[in-house]
């Protein structure tokens, strides 16, 4: 009878923790599609923007004075590397991955001497840290990250800091390393030059993937059909999408 009772009481709490865990399965997917669609509703917008910039770039191209964010520096002495990062863990290899590419992105361009360039890092994100602990590059700056995508105003200190130490030359490049959403089970770590602004970038170094499939990125064919809408009237082509 014991036993019974015992097999009854168990079978009870196996049942409530299945509650349990549904509820919290059902709390994780609709915080999932909710980054997702945060992610993706933003990423149009993000990869036009660099599309204005490149094409900003491109007309003060050949300038007696070169835009200062334009200017390139005969020799790299220094590069800054914004990092950005989960805050959190349990997430296979997406943290690591990037970082082990960033790792090797800096052993693999060498200085003159063939020495690694000096590299600061500007963390966004608590994962980041590991950057340092494994490895030993200096830290000059760590800003923390909303778990949704962040407005303007939390992300205007970094930008601010970044151009700043560039202008000064504190570094000769800023570059930013990223972790490119694909899919829930597929994402590419990404490095992507920053400053100085350089024409001639390939799409793969949008920010975010371009392909067929306006779900995962931009269309391409919807690119050229809004460039002929709003960029070009007659002869005459506009500079730019969107008021810099």
């Amino acid at each position: 009878m014991a036993k019974t009772k015992e097999i009854k009481s168990r079978i009870r709490s196996v049942s409530n923790t299945k509650k349990v865990t549904r509820a919290m399965e059902m709390v994780a997917a609709a915080k999932m599609r909710k980054a997702i669609e945060s992610v993706l509703r933003t990423r149009t917008y993000a990869n036009l923007s660099w599309e204005t910039v490149m094409n900003l770039a491109h007309s003060r191209n050949g300038a007696l004075t070169p835009h200062p964010l334009l200017a390139k520096r005969k020799s790299i002495k220094k590069i800054g590397i914004i990092l950005i990062t989960s805050n959190r863990g349990l997430c296979g290899g997406f943290n690591t991955v990037l970082i082990n590419k960033v790792r090797d992105s800096i052993v693999k361009h060498t200085g003159a001497d063939d020495k690694e360039i000096a590299t600061d890092f500007i963390l966004i994100g608590r994962k980041g840290a590991s950057i340092y602990r494994n490895y030993g590059y200096n830290i000059v700056a760590d800003f923390p990250k909303p778990d949704l995508t962040p407005e303007f105003r939390e992300v205007s200190p970094v930008v601010q800091m970044v151009i700043d130490a560039f202008l000064s030359h504190t570094y000769d490049k800023i570059m930013v390393a990223f972790t490119d959403f694909v899919g829930a089970s597929s994402q590419v770590p990404r490095i992507k030059q920053l400053l100085p602004i350089e024409i001639g970038m390939k799409e793969a170094e949008h920010f975010g993937i371009m392909g067929e499939d306006t779900r995962v990125g931009i269309d391409k064919k919807f690119v050229e059909k809004k460039e002929k809408e709003h960029l070009q009237y007659g002869t005459f082509k506009y500079e730019y999408i969107f008021e810099p």
